[in-house]
């Protein structure tokens, strides 16, 4: 062991027995160092243990409860958009003769003609989309009560809690919108098997259109809904893991206290900061010489 390896060891151990001796069991505690020790919230270590903790993330801003999801490269937003344009124009589209399904008229087995009939499957998609938006809405207005209750918790908490929240709430729509759609594929999918099997309706290229539409949305917002619970479970671990109430607080945690660079110049609790103690750890340079600077 060098000189330079033996003086550092030093320093480390009269640091560390410094921090040790000022840290106080609970049986020499005031009354007032014991409340202090018990509702101390150390905020600084709090937010930075969030800030760090969001930015490992895939988007920090999950953090917020606007972490962004992709679905083959594409913006989940601009799906979700073009899922409710569809719904809107399957509803105009029905409307129309040239829209509604086409019914194959036999007699004696032979085509006679076609007969426009309800286009049913896309009141699925209507209903799907209308409802998706109403849950999602009357979630909101719950967790705002939700979020209330939680008053006594730090902010970052909070902040959290509210985020998680929302990132669940999309995910459940999105897994009811998922469902939806998937019903609406299946809808298609029988009139294409009576197209191509029975031949009691046209399979047009609106029917197939549909068809492929509605299957890709059910798939994407299925994924959507995964995405989303996975963004709301590591907001929600993240929350679980910021300090609680008494921990590293200047009492009996003085160690972690003293060590967090928010408080490590607190002269009332940290030994070795121009404080009451009288006592100050000089800077070293690399040869453990006292350096001014």
């Amino acid at each position: 062991m060098t000189m330079k390896t033996l003086h550092l060891s030093i320093i480390s151990l009269l640091i560390s027995f410094s921090l040790v001796a000022a840290e106080k069991s609970e049986q020499d505690l005031t009354p007032e160092e014991k409340r202090l020790a018990e509702n101390f919230f150390h905020q600084g270590l709090s937010q930075r243990t969030m800030e760090e903790k969001c930015e490992k993330l895939s988007d920090s801003k999950a953090c917020q409860g606007n972490g962004q999801t992709k679905f083959l490269g594409v913006s989940s937003n601009t799906i979700q958009m073009v899922a409710k344009a569809s719904s809107i124009v399957l509803g105009l589209i029905n409307r129309t003769e040239d829209g509604k399904m086409k019914k194959v008229i036999k007699e004696d087995g032979k085509k006679t003609g076609e007969k426009a009939v309800e286009d049913y499957c896309s009141y699925i998609a209507i209903g799907v989309e209308s409802v998706g938006m109403f849950m999602q809405n009357s979630a909101r207005q719950t967790m705002q009560a939700e979020v209330a209750a939680k008053q006594h918790e730090s902010q970052q908490r909070q902040v959290l809690f509210q985020a998680s929240r929302s990132h669940d709430i999309r995910a459940k729509a999105a897994k009811f919108q998922g469902l939806g759609w998937g019903a609406t594929a299946a809808c298609y999918s029988y009139y294409t098997y009576q197209a191509t099997v029975t031949g009691s309706f046209v399979g047009d290229w609106q029917l197939y259109m549909k068809l492929g539409a509605s299957a890709f949305l059910a798939t994407f917002y299925l994924n959507e809904a995964k995405a989303q619970k996975n963004y709301s479970k590591q907001v929600k671990s993240i929350a679980d893991k910021l300090p609680s109430d008494g921990d590293c607080n200047p009492i009996t945690d003085n160690a972690c206290y003293c060590a967090q660079p928010e408080t490590m110049y607190d002269a009332s609790h940290c030994m070795g900061s121009a404080g009451t103690t009288g006592y100050q750890m000089p800077c070293l340079d690399q040869d453990l010489k006292s350096d001014p600077e």
